[in-house]
């Protein structure tokens, strides 16, 4: 999947900052997914790129590439709570997160986006999350997460992920805004996908820190 992606970030003082960029995702044969984010705009974060590897049973392998320096540095687990470029999704939003990390019971049904949904609550165990809990309102009929509300160790509700615009494109469900709404400071980032394309033949090299380091991801 290949497509333009423009994020609005609304912060509680008032700031309103844009970014936008390119995403490309490349299904793998076990079922998981390489990722790559990279910044177009504003000119100070041109060129900063994030390489997003999912991995079996564990957090996704990350690297972040710094045109400053032309060099790509390994993201830390303890930094997956890090914001992504200013804004309220965290370096953990950006790889799958594996159900094996977690117990998972069902709650009530209810209704988000106006689809009938699937609660799942899940306690999570994989220390390297920076949240204790969260809450999924899956679409019952396409299992697919349309809110997704995060808990810390004091039950607190600190972010609320939401996807909205779900359009069918190739074949494939896809949300076309992308919102975290940051329930501790008020702030809330937007994420549009425009121009969305599958089957594009992206290259397994492309999804490499190598390519990063050459500096060769202007997709």
């Amino acid at each position: 999947m290949r497509a333009r992606f423009v994020m609005r970030i609304d912060r509680a003082d008032g700031t309103r900052l844009r970014r936008t960029g390119v995403s490309l995702r490349r299904a793998r044969s076990d079922g998981l997914a390489d990722r790559l984010f990279v910044v177009r705009s504003p000119t100070s974060l041109a060129g900063l790129a994030l390489l997003s590897l999912d991995q079996p049973a564990k957090p996704a392998s990350q690297w972040l590439y710094l045109p400053t320096y032309r060099r790509a540095r390994r993201v830390a687990l303890h930094g997956t709570g890090d914001a992504y470029i200013g804004s309220d999704f965290i370096y953990a939003d950006l790889g799958s997160v594996q159900i094996e990390a977690g117990r998972h019971s069902l709650g009530a049904s209810t209704e988000a986006g106006g689809r009938a949904c699937v609660v799942v609550d899940t306690i999570n165990e994989d220390p390297s999350l920076p949240y204790h809990r969260y809450v999924s309102m899956l679409d019952r009929e396409h299992v697919l997460p349309l809110r997704v509300e995060y808990y810390d160790e004091d039950n607190r509700m600190t972010r609320v992920l939401s996807l909205e615009r779900i359009t069918e494109i190739q074949g494939w469900l896809t949300p076309l805004k992308i919102s975290m709404t940051n329930k501790l400071d008020g702030g809330r980032s937007i994420i549009k996908l425009e121009d969305v394309q599958y089957d594009v033949g992206l290259e397994p090299s492309l999804f490499t820190v190598e390519n990063l380091e050459k500096a060769e991801s202007d997709q």
